[in-house]
């Protein structure tokens, strides 16, 4: 119901071949993340190019949004939010920019800032367990912005009680954040 690509990808060009091909012919919703966006990058265009309705939404940190849009880091970080929007909007895409406040844009623009999550998310692998969880409640749901707003809270509500189990702020493994998903949904559900 729904397609995830880039995590455990590679970077050769067989790999390239099929993420331009998933991008551009998927009829399912697709999250790119990791990989897939350093293909995509490549080749931006193919976003307004693509030969299906299906949505997109592009999973980047700041390094990787730096890419994609061939803006500096500083200045992305100097209007993040009108260039995120201006993006989404131009490439028809849906994004979540991770960073230490985490945020979802539509591709009409609207912004939704994540209140849950810190620093212990700031490590390798984390990104892949965010998108697992989006692509997990995107074929559940069918629908972009619930999928990227409850994935980036459920994830980040798992870093800030594995933090607050351990009295840590920095150094969380992937699998201890996949640990307490449970967790964090019995946490919104209670």
């Amino acid at each position: 119901d729904a397609v995830l690509i880039g995590p455990g990808l590679s970077l050769n060009s067989e790999t390239g071949e099929l993420v331009i091909n998933v991008i551009m012919n998927c009829k399912k919703n697709v999250i790119a993340d990791a990989d897939a966006l350093t293909h995509i990058a490549g080749s931006v265009d193919i976003l307004k190019n693509r030969n299906s309705d299906s949505e997109i939404i592009l999973t980047p940190h700041i390094g990787e949004f730096s890419r994609l849009t061939g803006c500096s880091v500083q200045d992305i970080l100097k209007s993040r939010f009108q260039v995120v929007r201006d993006f989404c909007k131009n490439y028809n895409v849906n994004l979540v920019l991770k960073s230490e406040t985490s945020i979802s844009v539509l591709k009409s623009g609207e912004i939704f800032i994540n209140p849950t999550g810190s620093e212990l998310l700031a490590t390798a692998g984390s990104g892949d367990v965010l998108s697992g969880i989006m692509v997990s409640l995107l074929a559940m749901s069918k629908n972009p912005m619930t999928s990227m707003i409850c994935a980036n809270f459920i994830h980040g509500l798992a870093a800030d009680i594995y933090s607050a189990k351990h009295f840590l702020k920095q150094s969380a493994l992937q699998r201890d954040i996949i640990e307490l998903i449970p967790d964090a949904i019995s946490a919104i559900l209670n």
